[in-house]
């Protein structure tokens, strides 16, 4: 099939299980046009020797290997300064991609164009999950685009992951846009408002998936929602930099209203989950210095408020409980 040549960045590390499904995933793609590159990120399995196995295979795939170590964002975005290609889509290496993914896609590309954003299947322990809201169809602006993405319930081509969408590879060079490389959460959502913030021209919404997502159980993703440990204020971190982007850009009140409701929230979680785990007031000092980093005095006087109701409503209950508990003896 002609078209323009369509750049697929897959990280890998330590995923000799899943990792030949997901490439044969592409070599089995209807759209010929395309290149894989596979970027090693310095694996302990026989991940990075399969890379290297289809790299010899078919020459439109290529193997990259980094030493030491990077993490996802280091990974991708070496994928991007090794791509060749107008558009770049960025897969996970333990999914896979639906046989006509990539023709889907591509016969959505236009000159009025910089995203195409699909929807997907999404399978939670093998187990195919029905989609909740029916996805949309259509061009839509920037703006229009930025107001719908993450609005629950979500359509699931308005999801702001970066592997259910196409990237323009111009927007990305040009702008020097990047995946953050401090972040170890989120960091995908980040770069999709980064891409946003540059982009010139429209959005092409498709319903048709492209892409099979999948979700094992103890995923790293869940447990840093779930459990305090070195990756959680990453999840802050990134939501500050996306709350940043949004004031910046032409967004509705509405709009910045709710991110920055989403921003509050993250904070209340994860001090929450620091005094789950005991983990002491210096951690939850971290966490108050990254919000208050990207707030506005309007935006702080709120969540000063909110916080002091909050902590007034939970000395309240404690009090209530231990009042209960001395009438009981």
């Amino acid at each position: 099939m002609n078209g323009p040549l369509i750049s697929i960045v897959a990280p890998v590390y330590n995923n000799e299980v899943y990792l030949p499904a997901f490439i044969e995933s592409v070599l089995s793609q209807v759209y010929s046009n395309w290149e894989l590159i596979l970027v090693d990120d310095c694996s302990k399995d026989r991940s990075g020797a399969i890379c290297d196995e289809y790299s010899h295979k078919d020459k439109r795939v290529s193997a990259v290997h980094l030493s030491p170590n990077g993490g996802i964002s280091k990974a991708r975005n070496t994928g991007i300064i090794h791509s060749k290609g107008e558009w770049i889509f960025f897969s996970d290496s333990d999914d896979a991609l639906i046989p006509d993914g990539i023709s889907s896609l591509a016969e959505c590309i236009s000159d009025d164009i910089d995203l195409v954003s699909a929807s997907y299947l999404r399978y939670v322990d093998g187990v195919l999950q029905r989609e909740s809201k029916a996805s949309i169809s259509g061009m839509l602006s920037i703006r229009d685009y930025t107001e719908l993405i993450g609005i629950i319930p979500r359509c699931r081509n308005l999801e702001r992951y970066v592997w259910n969408k196409l990237f323009r590879a111009s927007v990305i060079k040009e702008n020097s846009i990047l995946f953050n490389e401090d972040l170890r959460l989120f960091e995908d959502v980040s770069f999709v408002y980064q891409y946003l913030e540059c982009c010139q021209k429209g959005v092409f919404c498709t319903a048709t998936p492209v892409y099979s997502y999948f979700r094992r159980s103890g995923g790293t993703a869940m447990s840093s929602r779930n459990h305090y440990n070195d990756r959680t204020l990453s999840w802050l971190l990134a939501y500050t930099q996306i709350f940043a982007i949004i004031n910046r850009m032409d967004a509705s009140w509405a709009t910045r209203n709710r991110v920055r409701e989403e921003l509050f929230d993250i904070h209340n979680r994860i001090t929450d989950l620091i005094r789950e785990e005991k983990r002491g007031e210096e951690e939850e000092k971290k966490a108050r210095t990254i919000l208050h980093s990207c707030l506005h005095l309007h935006d702080f006087v709120i969540h000063k408020s909110l916080f002091f109701i909050k902590e007034a409503s939970h000395k309240t209950k404690s009090f209530v409980r231990k009042l209960h508990h001395s009438v009981r003896k």
